[in-house]
């Protein structure tokens, strides 16, 4: 399980009142993560199936996991992650091993 972070589009919308409108791409207007960016979760399994889903703008949060792929996971599932903390702590409390 992983997360990608794409910016935040508002294509075909004729009043955009939050920012400036980009032309062609453009970048984020804060480093590092923030709410210029949509965070995108993928998980895939043993058997080749492979869910991915917006989770939201801004940093992943537990809560946002649970809602996501919380009906997905059982006890006995292990989760293969990348170091980042949300994805540990979440692990942990929902007794999941972690790797």
């Amino acid at each position: 399980m992983d997360e990608t972070y794409f910016l935040y589009s508002e294509k075909g919308k004729w009043n955009i009142t939050e920012r400036k409108p980009r032309k062609r791409g453009g970048k984020a207007k804060y480093r590092g993560i923030s709410k210029d960016q949509v965070c995108v979760l993928v998980a895939r399994d043993r058997q080749k199936m492979t869910y991915s889903g917006v989770l939201g703008r801004g940093r992943i949060r537990t809560t946002k996991l649970d809602e996501a792929i919380g009906g997905y996971l059982s006890d006995s599932n292990v989760l293969c992650t990348d170091s980042w903390r949300a994805f540990s702590s979440y692990a942990n409390a929902k007794g999941l091993a972690h790797y």
